[in-house]
């Protein structure tokens, strides 16, 4: 089942390279949120892109530097998603909630903003906030960050309210178990060994869309003990920030 024997294979799969398909990943729900400050447009522009501010933004203060706005990973294309309204309606829940990982610069960002550039919606910018330079973890080895074959997908799916934790099929359809997010999170929380904790973040494809209208977000997770250039302090300092990501998740989704 689920949670017996592939929930217990979490992130033991391919890495994140061998990610296929396009996307974004995150959320559901509007909220409002921060204007958009002069630093931030001023690096939008100079990434070269004519945006419209999403109403969300994340902040945990940690050490590091602003990533490179040019970063492919945080241009996330949409332009496969039938339904992108829905698509970008989804990723509402999450940009408040998970952390997302770059494998071309190997850092974590956990502060940031997101945007739409005015092209019809086709395409999603992740804008790491430029006055936060304590926000994101460098060195970060893309080997350590592990595909789970976990899946988010939207209660409605299910004609359920919530977000619902699967699996998919080798035909790309929903595995025969679904369960709600936090019940079946927080069991892969206990079953993890303490120096191999269930650490999930977003890594650019992991949006998808399931039967062609349905945004499902697949989950990537940091293997903090393959992180062997970091100290023992940081380790710890990135399990925190991402784990009380997760239990912010989880109150804004009850």
């Amino acid at each position: 089942g689920l949670l017996s024997a592939s929930l217990e294979d979490v992130g033991q799969g391919p890495k994140t390279g061998a990610v296929s398909g396009s996307g974004t990943r995150c959320a559901d729900g509007a909220r409002s949120g921060p204007r958009m400050t002069t630093a931030i447009a001023q690096t939008a522009q100079r990434a070269g892109y004519p945006l419209r501010q999403h109403p969300a933004t994340i902040g945990f203060s940690r050490r590091g530097h602003a990533m490179d706005s040019s970063n492919p990973d945080l241009a996330w294309d949409l332009d496969s998603f039938r339904n992108r309204a829905r698509a970008t309606e989804f990723v509402g829940h999450f940009e408040q909630t998970l952390c997302v990982y770059s494998g071309a610069v190997e850092q974590l960002c956990s502060n940031y903003d997101i945007y739409y550039p005015e092209e019809e919606g086709r395409k999603l910018v992740i804008l790491p906030d430029p006055t936060a330079y304590h926000d994101t973890f460098f060195n970060i080895d893309a080997d350590s960050v592990l595909e789970t074959g976990l899946y988010i997908v939207p209660g409605a799916l299910l004609d359920k309210k919530g977000l619902y934790l699967t699996n998919l099929l080798k035909d790309r359809t929903m595995g025969p178990r679904q369960i709600p997010f936090e019940a079946g999170t927080r069991t892969i929380m206990k079953k993890r060994p303490a120096e191999d904790p269930f650490l999930p973040v977003l890594v650019k494809g992991d949006l998808r869309e399931l039967e062609g209208k349905w945004p499902v977000l697949h989950l990537h997770r940091i293997k903090v003990s393959a992180l062997v250039t970091r100290s023992a302090l940081e380790r710890k300092d990135i399990q925190d920030v991402i784990t009380a990501k997760l239990e912010t998740l989880f109150k804004l989704t009850r």
